[in-house]
């Protein structure tokens, strides 16, 4: 079946032209009978007799227009329904009239089974309501138009449920928390023109009175409709949709709404190293904090001043079980710097931030190069060599400008290491071995020049 979603103004056209080629056709003699219309504007409710309604009956397709007596476009968003014996009786129909709407178009199916029946039209909104009819049907009203010589399958079909197909709402996410946006994917039903998707859900921001609606878009584009609850249980989405002259039925289904995440429990930070050198990479391990909902966790580091900022924060991977992980920064400058890291679940949820402080020291060597005179006015050129990186020990070479005969201050036995001080053979400590001062971290050698030493 083709289903054709136009204007009021070319589904006329479409009507006259179709009309006349039949007529055309058959020799301008009637073969059958044309849909049979008929309007009531008897009514009242808040604001006395304003509506009228009109009644065509098509096959098995009742469709009711409802419009203002006075010919105005709805001036407030309504919810309009077709009830059955009374204005206040069971609605078969529904629909919503958007502000600006110069009518409301709905449908009710018949089939050869449906009793005769006294419709209403009802309209609602926060201000108050209006009703108009009635309008009957009897039983075997709907057979007479069967043979109508109308082409239904080329004529676009109005009403809710009439012709227009639902959308299509995706089975996922199934779960969602409390205050949480979650977005549903939502695809229109077919049609050849543009149409809209319009949904709601209870307990959310878009409710009846406040639903979604889309732009206009073609049929098969997805559209991420965005909800945020405000209660915990089993909540229904409904979606439609809707072209220029029709919508579809209603479309439905429930999701699951849990309360709201449990944030995990902050991280631990090792309390070594406690120092750091400058323009050096430092290693600090972190141990994540537990999640209360057994959600993964991983732990978030950053420092200012270092390559591990808040906008580049260090990131471990996703944890099950939580276990030490090591952070690694970069610091640019001497001070006092502080590390803050947090737990992160898979939600999103972020744990209390935790803070240890770290001091940068000056990265250059403690024994820069120089050179120094002796007790013994002995020339000593001494110079340090560092890894680039840090991690190995400074080597210092020790160069005397004493002749060859002086052995210990030769070059090839002039290298010595922080943790193991070179001792020349010439001279013996005073006090035994070197002393180490804590103050400017470094060995003071007490020596004494042998007698009779050149």
């Amino acid at each position: 079946m083709i289903i054709f979603c136009k204007g009021a103004a070319q589904i006329e056209r479409v009507f006259i032209v179709v009309f006349s080629l039949f007529l055309l056709a058959a020799g301008g003699a009637s073969a059958g009978y044309g849909p049979e219309v008929r309007t009531v504007k008897d009514g009242g409710g808040t604001w006395g007799s304003i509506l009228e309604m009109s009644l065509e009956l098509r096959g098995s397709d009742a469709r009711f227009i409802v419009r203002k007596k006075d010919g105005l476009p709805f001036s407030t968003e309504s919810s309009i329904s077709i009830r059955t014996g009374s204005s206040n009786g069971v609605a078969v129909a529904k629909d919503i009239v958007e502000l600006g709407s110069s009518s409301a178009r709905l449908a009710v199916q018949l089939d050869d089974s449906s009793p005769s029946q006294s419709y209403y039209g009802y309209l609602s909104n926060s201000y108050g309501y209006a009703w108009v009819g009635p309008l009957k049907i009897d039983v075997g009203d709907q057979q007479v138009h069967e043979n109508s010589p109308f082409i239904r399958s080329t004529y676009p079909t109005f009403g809710s449920g009439i012709g227009l197909e639902p959308p299509r709402i995706e089975s996922r996410p199934v779960v969602a928390a409390v205050s949480k946006k979650v977005r549903v994917a939502v695809t229109p039903g077919s049609c050849r023109d543009g149409v809209q998707l319009q949904c709601f859900a209870e307990d959310t921001e878009r409710q009846r009175s406040n639903y979604y609606k889309s732009g206009w878009i073609w049929s098969g584009e997805t559209v991420q409709v965005p909800f945020i609850f405000t209660s915990p249980g089993t909540q229904t989405l409904w979606c439609k949709t809707r072209s220029r002259c029709c919508s579809s039925p209603w479309a439905s289904r429930d999701i699951q709404i849990n309360e709201p995440q449990r944030k995990p429990n902050p991280p631990r930070i090792s309390s070594d190293p406690a120092t750091a050198k400058a323009k050096v990479p430092v290693y600090v391990q972190v141990l994540p904090g537990r999640d209360p909902d057994d959600d993964q966790v991983r732990v978030e580091c950053r420092a200012e001043d270092s390559d591990r900022t808040s906008f580049r924060p260090w990131t471990s991977g996703w944890f099950t079980q939580p276990r030490w992980a090591d952070a690694v920064f970069t610091f640019e400058s001497v001070s006092k710097k502080m590390l803050t890291c947090a737990t992160i679940d898979r939600s999103g949820q972020s744990s209390l931030s935790v803070n240890r402080f770290i001091t940068v020291e000056d990265a250059q060597p403690l024994l820069p190069s120089m050179t120094s005179s002796s007790r013994a006015e002995t020339k000593i050129n001494i110079s340090v060599v560092t890894n680039a990186d840090g991690t190995a020990d400074s080597k210092v070479n020790v160069q005397s400008s004493r002749s060859e005969a002086c052995a210990p201050f030769c070059p090839e036995n002039g290298e010595i290491t922080y943790d193991k001080p070179y001792l020349p053979d010439a001279f013996t400590p005073a006090d035994g071995q070197p002393v180490y001062d804590p103050d400017d971290d470094s060995y003071i050698i007490r020596e004494t020049v042998p007698d009779g030493h050149p």
